[in-house]
């Protein structure tokens, strides 16, 4: 029995395994199925690709305060950029790149993007 190799064929199997490998990374339909108030749980599990680094960061304004961080690899085109979403008392506070949270009105806000680059692994 001989098998027949054709373009087509090679083709069809490229694109299935580029469509295999674009499932598995952190994308922006990842990102907008995230919603405040989820927690560090549901989130892991919504999400089709582990973070790379979950780590706790803390504020310089609030010390007593702990706040989780999950970073991902976000894949968008040809690049890859960091993506964190931060957990309080382990509900979902804010995600998004990290120039993001500096556009953010509320100086806290500003602080905790901060923290979180400054405290990444």
């Amino acid at each position: 029995m001989s098998i027949k190799i054709s373009f087509w064929n090679v083709a069809t199997f490229a694109v299935f395994c580029l469509t295999l490998l674009s499932c598995t990374s952190f994308s922006l339909y990842d990102a907008n199925r995230l919603q405040k108030g989820m927690s560090v749980q549901t989130v892991s599990d919504l999400v089709s690709k582990s973070p790379k680094n979950t780590y706790t960061i803390h504020l310089k304004s609030e010390p007593n305060a702990t706040l989780t961080v999950m970073s991902f690899d976000m894949k968008s085109g040809g690049t890859t950029s960091d993506y964190f979403a931060v957990f309080e008392n382990d509900q979902l506070l804010y995600w998004g790149y990290p120039y993001e949270f500096n556009r953010y009105p509320d100086p806290r806000m500003n602080e905790i993007g901060k923290a979180a680059v400054e405290t990444m692994p």
